[in-house]
């Protein structure tokens, strides 16, 4: 049989192989506190540390706009352990729960951009257990932009959205029986109690988005008066008849709506080519 000593040994060789740090190795935790975290190799800007404090923060000014809307005030946070990170001088960018862990996505960086919009960096996420900091995930580059905020999805999992001036979702995290795995975008997600599968679409062209749309069940509601300018028209000559509104400057957005029997979505697109990228999708499910 094997001893104690060895198994933590053995463990400790794991962890190592894995790149992460534990305070298991130094005699200073127990068996319960040893989390496996697993990252997809084509996230390689994300890591993972294995720490039991919140590192101080360089105490941005979270309250001016257009950045402030970006930030969960102390008064709207929902989890005590939020403001002892808000306290190291971190802005709160999200409360999420998955299971028994709670996620907060804090950062140190916020400037603004056009169009309300807010460039993101110095990000992490914190995971906790109960009050018991498991670890954080960050990114290889502190002025990196490829954490933002959180969204809890309905199919049980945590999708990561960017922190860029315009924040699209970049990583899911999801449980295993050892831990977490941070994931690469799944090709297709539920929706609406697992009634309405949508696939990805961010990045794509509104052309390449509605055809696969509508490969998947759903179909363009048409709007009889869009609101858009006239150089979009070339989206309407090409029988894009779903498109909603469209800005006249800063990123140049549209709006596209789609239907099928349990859920309506809402494609945005940015950019001024006569067919331009998605970077934000929305669901909501029909009662």
């Amino acid at each position: 049989m094997i001893s104690h000593i060895w198994v933590l040994i053995l463990i400790c060789i794991r962890f190592v192989g894995l790149g992460l740090l534990s305070s298991l190795c130094t005699g200073t935790a127990s068996f319960a506190d040893i989390v496996q975290f697993e990252i997809d190799r084509d996230l390689n800007n994300f890591r993972f540390s294995a720490i039991n404090s919140i590192p101080s923060g360089p105490y941005p000014d979270v309250n001016k706009a257009p950045c402030n809307h970006f930030v969960v005030s102390s008064d709207d946070q929902k989890f005590s352990i939020s403001r002892p990170v808000e306290d190291k001088g971190w802005g709160i960018l999200s409360e999420v729960r998955l299971a028994k862990y709670h996620f907060i996505a804090f950062a140190g960086s916020f400037i603004g951009g056009t169009s309300a919009s807010c460039s993101i960096s110095q990000s992490q996420i914190a995971i906790f257990e109960q009050n018991n900091l498991l670890g954080i995930i960050h990114l290889d580059a502190s002025e990196a932009s490829l954490i933002g905020s959180l969204k809890q999805m309905d199919a049980g999992f945590i999708r990561v959205f960017s922190g860029g001036l315009i924040q699209i979702p970049v990583a899911d995290i999801h449980l295993s029986l050892d831990g977490f795995e941070l994931k690469t975008i799944s090709v297709i997600t539920s929706y609406c109690n697992g009634n309405s599968i949508v696939p990805s679409v961010i990045g794509k062209t509104i052309i390449e988005a509605r055809n696969a749309l509508f490969n998947y069940g759903f179909e363009p509601i048409e709007v009889s008066e869009p609101f858009v300018p006239a150089w979009r028209r070339p989206l309407i000559n090409h029988g894009i008849h779903e498109v909603d509104a469209c800005s006249g400057s800063g990123f140049a957005f549209c709006r596209f709506g789609y239907k099928n029997e349990s859920s309506s979505v809402n494609l945005v697109t940015a950019g001024e080519t006569d067919f331009p990228t998605v970077v934000r999708i929305g669901v909501n499910c029909r009662k």
